[in-house]
């Protein structure tokens, strides 16, 4: 049954050869305690011989199920967007769970401010393929009911990397004025999103609230696809670096904590390029120059010690 005080919420769950997990992806979904919400499911070009296709229909009513030429996970969420009825969104990969507080405790979140240009974030735990909770668990510096401007956030998003993106509740508009994900980015779609939201001005809300469970396994891009992040990131900088050095009275923070990022991940390209707009632009002194060198070392050699690591705790077993 559909409320008509709480604006209603679109959870869409993109998903590709998807029979080994959706259904309790969709039936968390369903299990929300927020009641005004519908769920999209976008079959993306599936070949899994109409499992995925099955499993989807056989909810009937339940969801509104959608199916297309496979084009990548930015291609599905646009359609969700496209398709979507709801006043704010929802990501829901479709190998992790919502817990079932997890949309009420973001609308709730949102509702206390009369800014519509407010994104939520809630917590996650990082799960293994059976869903026990891992012990370790994502850290970060954010507190429970803490604001943050689209600045502060873009900072934020550089120093940890990125943020779940099924942990956000997002206001449809930040499509409307920023336009969708990009297909042409297959590995950090999310991220080059959110780094449009922000850059446009709006903020960020967070709760503490555990809302989401995200599984962790072999077979996803993330754990395999480190070519393609670097490839994604390479073209992001092109879009990146000129928003940034006119990004106004934190542009020296944003470019310098950018480049930073980059070093750390070892794209000494994209490290030279910030350097230089930094330079040209005098926001960069020598000091800034020398930690970014220093970073782009540790870049470099990082992923040397996390084989060292990995061998020598493998080997004890």
């Amino acid at each position: 049954m559909q409320s008509t005080e709480k604006p209603l919420v679109s959870i869409v769950i993109p998903v590709y050869n998807g029979s080994n997990f959706m259904r309790e992806a969709i039936d968390s979904a369903l299990s929300q305690t927020y009641s005004n919400c519908e769920i999209l499911v976008i079959n993306d070009g599936s070949n899994d011989g109409g499992q995925t296709e099955e499993i989807a229909k056989s909810y009937g009513y339940k969801i509104r199920y959608f199916s297309k030429e496979n084009g990548g996970v930015s291609s599905a969420l646009n359609m969700g967007i496209q398709n979507m009825r709801g006043d704010f969104f929802c990501w829901l990969s479709h190998d992790d769970v919502y817990l079932p507080q997890k949309v009420e405790a973001q609308v709730d979140d949102l509702l206390r401010f009369t800014d519509k240009r407010i994104l939520s974030l809630c917590g996650y735990s990082l799960a293994n393929e059976s869903l026990q909770t891992l012990k370790r668990q994502p850290k970060s510096t954010l507190r429970s009911n803490q604001v943050l401007s689209g600045e502060e956030t873009l900072e934020l998003l550089f120093r940890e990397d990125t943020f779940n993106g099924c942990a956000l509740l997002i206001p449809k508009t930040a499509f409307d004025l920023c336009g969708g994900f990009d297909v042409r980015l297959r590995f950090n779609q999310d991220a080059f999103m959110w780094y449009k939201i922000f850059l446009f001005g709006f903020s960020l809300t967070y709760t503490s609230y555990r809302g989401v469970m995200q599984r962790t396994h072999g077979a996803q891009l993330t754990q395999t696809g480190q070519a393609t992040f670097h490839s994604d990131c390479m073209y992001m900088s092109g879009y990146m670096i000129p928003r940034l050095v006119q990004a106004g009275l934190q542009s020296k923070r944003l470019l310098f904590w950018y480049m930073v990022y980059n070093a750390k991940h070892n794209h000494e390209v994209i490290v030279n390029a910030c350097l230089q707009s930094g330079e040209k632009d005098g926001l960069f002194g020598p000091k800034d120059v020398m930690a970014a060198w220093a970073v782009l070392a540790y870049g470099k050699v990082k992923p040397l010690i996390s084989r060292v690591y990995y061998f020598a705790v493998k080997g004890k077993r």
